[in-house]
């Protein structure tokens, strides 16, 4: 898809998605991005670069503007539609490598964080419940994030790797 950062250039789109989520999250929106995973064309590099991004934007966006910086990324796996439609379908159990489970891997554990650092005037509910549902969502995160590393592991892939990417 080479029109699709249009008027960008690609090596521009990264800022251009950090500054436009800075610009969201002070005029206080909550963006939600979805990443597909397996993309006809992209590279090792491009997943890479993705999961740089991430990065960059979790600890550069919370320099800046601080409790205001709020994102989610959900990972997509890519489905053949419109002028891709003859392309295959991507298949993860075949075609996932160590450079795609990290996009997927950081998406979910960024998602992870926001629900660990969300605002609590987004959960209006009495003490009680508050504390019921901030627990489930605790123990319910880490067991997911858990299985995407044993899954990620019984591949030979290393989910901490793509913390250290920077």
């Amino acid at each position: 898809m080479p029109l699709k950062v249009k008027p960008f250039s690609p090596d521009e789109w990264p800022d251009v998605i950090y500054n436009g989520t800075r610009i969201f999250n002070e005029n206080y929106w909550f963006p939600a991005y979805t990443i597909i995973v397996g993309l006809p064309g992209e590279t090792t590099e491009d997943a890479v670069e993705t999961v740089r991004l991430i990065d960059r934007m979790e600890h550069g966006l919370h320099k800046e503007i601080g409790n205001m910086a709020h994102f989610t990324v959900t990972p997509l796996s890519f489905v053949p539609l419109g002028v891709l439609k003859k392309s295959g379908f991507y298949n993860i159990d075949d075609q996932i490598d160590e450079a795609r489970f990290w996009v997927i891997y950081r998406s979910w554990r960024h998602t992870v964080l926001e629900l660990h650092t969300m605002p609590p005037t987004l959960i209006q509910l009495n003490p009680a419940l508050k504390a019921i549902f901030t627990t489930l969502c605790w123990f319910g995160s880490k067991k997911i994030l858990d299985g995407i590393k044993a899954w990620g592991r019984s591949r030979g892939f290393d989910a901490d790797k793509s913390l250290r990417l920077n």
